[in-house]
């Protein structure tokens, strides 16, 4: 056993969505962070905006989704002007976010939230672990050992260094950050220099809240704006195209009055006090691992694309919940440091083709006019409830053929074909309660029982007989890290000895439709603490063979 001294389980270098997502995962799993960041004070402006609607799942999970909700907006219907002039609509159009809903898919709609927001809330979830961010606090080296990491930080204030010694060193600091760079990871791809962006948050009057407003197109001269959540005269504004000498105005803000002006061709739209300004330029690159020992990379650290697609963000809290709950069942000691390595395994396929995907997009977006419509399909696979990891090591499904090479298959793919192992695990309302914690009678759902921190053993059995077995080899599992559900059908009598932690009915049938379990099958489904399905299994040995390449031999 190692004698070093500890001074925290996990550093996570870097508090961006990736790097506050990893640690409200960890300290939801009972693993203490600590948690630095180099800017002296916390991310301003809009940024990323989009939540899509697998994130606002991994947001349920984590307790955070109510928040989220209480001030995000949905998209605006968009005002295209003519030109010149700048004031009379050319065309009207909504951007497509959203699919059918149904009850497997409950957020079907992507919502808008600035990312200032969005990493305000997760910091004061983080709060309620007495976990707060460390400002003006850089990470300057690291040294792998063995069975932990040294690492050197330094306060960017006064200059003083501290050692801190960590079993494991996560860096989620950015396309800039120093953590890849010294672990060695290459970092390749290209920069699009030609497509360098203003971003403004500012505060104006003139141009009303229901709309979205843009005049010309990315091809020429393209000026964007947006009203944000706040619920004042706060706007956003894209400026981009020819002419436009980014740097220039980012370092002379005044000049943002006369490029309003000059773009929309209007002089009734009064600017007001500027929040936050910066420059943009599109790089398109990914690591060629995403780790390696004890350190590894996650969000822009790792990867880094255009902003088409509002993929970004969405894929770096992925990124740090595919990682989260592995790293606590390996700092807990209940699987083996291998586990890690699938994080790798089942990420990377992902962002390769999430760059492919945005790339695209961003092409098509910077040569389309500017009534192009299709430019603004948000639905489809960058809604990013079909990404999926069926070819992992570490999922089981018993009921179809893998044989395949399913690495050939859309690692993002559409919802809405049967599930299978490595899938988002749907939603299915309307279970009620009859056997468990807390009142029986009520009326429950998947995801209000799904938890970051535990894998979900869901039991299906046309009428409760048989599942004892399966029962009880989950008992034989770590505790704290199964939860077993047995789910029966409508109106089936509980069984007379209750083997499981939770029974439902299945009052509405969504939970065996949702699955593709058939009302007379007994199947076994196992969801991992990221909503992801683990396993279809028919019974205890199948139970047993998924989880000894979970936990394995510690």
């Amino acid at each position: 056993m190692s004698t070093t001294n500890i001074t925290t389980p996990v550093l996570i270098a870097g508090a961006g969505p990736a790097g506050l997502a990893l640690a409200l995962t960890l300290l939801n799993n009972g693993i203490s962070v600590r948690l630095i960041d180099k800017d002296l004070e916390y991310h301003a402006g809009q940024r990323a905006i989009g939540t899509s609607p697998r994130t606002q799942e991994l947001w349920n999970l984590l307790g955070v989704l109510p928040d989220i909700k209480a001030v995000c907006v949905r998209p605006k219907p968009i005002c295209v002007y003519k030109m010149p002039g700048g004031r009379e609509v050319l065309k009207e159009f909504t951007m497509k976010a959203e699919t059918e809903p149904a009850p497997s898919i409950p957020y079907w709609h992507t919502v808008g939230l600035g990312q200032e927001h969005t990493q305000s809330i997760l910091r004061s979830h983080l709060a309620n672990f007495d976990c707060h961010v460390e400002l003006a606090t850089e990470l300057v080296n690291f040294e792998q050992h063995i069975d932990h990491v040294v690492a050197q930080i330094r306060n960017v204030q006064d200059g003083s260094t501290d050692t801190v010694t960590c079993r494991w060193l996560v860096g989620t600091d950015g396309a800039k950050g120093v953590v890849r760079k010294l672990l060695g990871l290459t970092f390749l791809g290209e920069s699009r220099e030609e497509h360098s962006a203003l971003l403004v948050d500012l505060h104006l009057k003139g141009l009303d809240r229901e709309h979205w407003h843009q005049w010309g197109a990315l091809s020429d001269t393209f000026l964007f704006i947006r009203p944000t959540e706040y619920k004042d005269d706060s706007f956003s504004m894209i400026a981009a195209g020819n002419g436009l000498d980014v740097e220039k105005i980012v370092a002379n803000p005044d000049e943002i009055g006369e490029l309003v002006r000059s773009r929309t061709d209007r002089d009734d739209i009064e600017l007001g006090k500027i929040k936050w300004v910066s420059s943009y330029r599109p790089n398109i690159r990914m690591v060629n691992k995403f780790g390696e020992g004890r350190v590894f990379v996650a969000g822009d650290a790792a990867h880094v694309h255009s902003p088409a697609g509002g993929q970004g963000m969405n894929s770096s809290i992925q990124d740090a919940f595919n990682l989260g709950w592995k790293l606590a069942l390996v700092e807990k000691g209940l699987a083996p440091p291998s586990l890690l390595s699938t994080y790798n395994d089942e990420r990377l396929p992902v962002i390769a083709k999430m760059l492919n995907i945005s790339t695209d997009l961003w092409d098509r977006t910077v040569t389309s006019d500017s009534g192009d419509e299709s430019t603004w399909n948000r639905g489809g696979e960058l809604l990013q409830l079909g990404i999926h990891y069926r070819w992992s090591p570490i999922v089981l499904d018993e009921r179809f053929d893998t044989s395949l090479d399913l690495k050939s298959v859309n690692p993002y793919g559409i919802a809405g074909d049967a599930v299978r192992a490595g899938d988002r695990a749907p939603e299915a309302p309307g279970l009620r309660k009859i056997s468990g914690p807390d009142a029986l009678g009520e009326i429950t759902s998947l995801f209000r029982i799904f938890g970051p921190s535990y894998h979900t053993v869901l039991v299906y059995a046309p009428d409760g007989q048989g599942p004892g077995d399966i029962a009880t080899a989950a008992r034989r599992l770590p505790a704290d890290a199964i939860r077993t559900v047995l789910i029966l059908p409508k109106a089936a009598a509980a069984p007379a000895a209750v083997t499981s932690d939770l029974v439902l009915s299945d009052e509405d049938g969504h939970a065996r439709a949702g699955y593709g379990v058939g009302d007379n099958d007994v199947m076994v489904v196992i969801v991992r603490p990221d909503g992801v399905v683990g396993g279809f299994v028919r019974g205890a040995e199948g139970v047993g063979r998924y989880f000894d390449m979970i936990f394995g031999s510690v």
